[in-house]
């Protein structure tokens, strides 16, 4: 439960906008799910933890 009187929408566009960024200077892969790179989604959180006990 968040506690809050109301909830807000903010597009990636405003989201750049309101931080006053150019549109390369940041990533915005984490809002858009498009990323610069291959990115393996299938991982679960333990996956690196798994990796090094081998």
């Amino acid at each position: 439960m968040l506690g809050a009187d109301s909830l807000g929408f903010l597009s990636v566009n405003n989201l750049k906008e309101s931080v006053n960024a150019s549109k390369n200077n940041y990533c915005k892969a984490c809002f858009t799910g498009d990323y610069p790179m291959p990115v393996q989604l299938d991982f679960d959180k333990f996956h690196l933890e798994k990796i090094r006990q081998k």
